[in-house]
């Protein structure tokens, strides 16, 4: 691993301008505020073109290097990753450009023409060409990093298929990891316990003796209420989400799921697309557990943490639901932006099949 201490303005602004590697920002320990100013960034990052040397900064040229001296180093206070880091949108894969700006160009050329795209046999190729290699990314970068930070957090799939108390945590943290909370945090590191040492979700859920799947199955929902009320999550209310949302009955249909319904046994058992049904069913049934939740944890918990033995191909009854998430559907508008909606949904049917 190679790190130093930028030293210059005009050093930041080469590095922004090479692209490679990752600069941190030490902001918080310099000034004295919360943990989340410490921010880890892609060198390409646009917040790093604006930045200058009054704040210390280093770089680094791996990611494992720079999370290993974080770790070491600032772990006791805690930091974050921007979301140019843990969101690295697909888009900005050269070749993935390469190939988005080569469909739009014969779509254009087929506009000037006035023949329909679909005329085109090369388009159709190029649709898949484009589908195969935002797989590739997402199995061979982002799967791994989401494994990994699964693991920081205690989740393995060894312990989440054997240890109700696991996937009942698990569980819980999942239904947090949204707005407002999610905004209130500047990220999803404090929610998931990573990184974070003082302030984090799971502390203030185990302080208040609500982290226990054992501990909480025997409580009624006023006890759970009052337990909630007693809470402050970066000085918020976790009681409810400021809406339709109240947690206590949350927790006690989560308790209920598990307990009577045999949620986690359906997740382990899962093999087929009628499994993936059944189970996005049954989390949708539960108060607070929408859509998109029930989508992401169906995801985190079957295609990245491969609890169960599901084939990719299998998730679609679930995959409208997981492209309306914030970080996906932002992507999928920016792959519209190059090639229209028409071919976004070639990409999409693709990358199904």
């Amino acid at each position: 691993m190679a790190y130093w201490e930028i030293k210059t303005d005009e050093k930041v602004r080469e590095l922004h301008q090479r692209g490679d590697g990752y600069i941190y920002n030490d902001y918080g320990t310099k000034w004295g505020r919360p943990h989340q100013w410490n921010v880890l960034h892609e060198a390409a990052c646009g917040y790093v073109g604006r930045m200058n040397i009054k704040t210390p900064k280093w770089y680094f040229d791996s990611y494992a290097g720079v999370t290993s001296w974080l770790k070491q180093n600032r772990g006791h206070i805690g930091y974050k990753e921007c979301p140019c880091v843990t969101e690295r949108p697909l888009i900005q894969d050269s070749d993935v450009v390469d190939k988005l700006s080569l469909a739009r160009s014969m779509k254009t050329e087929s506009a000037r023409l006035r023949i329909s795209p679909n005329e085109i046999s090369d388009l159709d190729k190029l649709s898949s060409d484009i589908a195969k290699h935002l797989l590739a990314v997402y199995i061979n970068e982002k799967v791994p990093r989401y494994v990994a930070h699964f693991d920081e957090a205690g989740f393995s799939r060894i312990n989440l298929e054997s240890d109700p108390n696991k996937f009942f945590q698990f569980i819980l943290l999942a239904i947090y990891d949204r707005q407002p909370f999610s905004r209130i945090t500047r990220g999803w590191e404090p929610i998931w316990g990573i990184k974070f040492i003082n302030e984090s979700l799971p502390r203030r859920l185990m302080e208040a003796g609500l982290f226990d799947y054992q501990q909480v199955s025997k409580m009624d929902i006023r006890e759970i209420e009052n337990r909630l009320d007693s809470v402050r999550f970066f000085n918020y209310r976790i009681t409810d989400d400021g809406g339709f949302t109240k947690y206590s009955r949350t927790f006690v249909e989560i308790i209920d799921s598990l307990k009577n319904k045999r949620l986690r046994q359906k997740f382990t058992a899962a093999k087929n697309s009628y499994d993936v049904g059944r189970i996005d069913y049954q989390l949708r049934s539960i108060h607070g557990i929408g859509a998109t939740i029930s989508a992401k944890l169906i995801m985190y918990l079957l295609r990245e943490i491969r609890i169960g033995r599901v084939n990719p191909k299998d998730f679609w009854p679930i995959v409208s639901s997981i492209l309306t998430e914030y970080h996906n559907s932002r992507f999928i508008k920016k792959v519209a932006e190059f090639v229209g909606r028409d071919i976004t949904e070639d990409v999409y049917a693709n990358w199904l099949s």
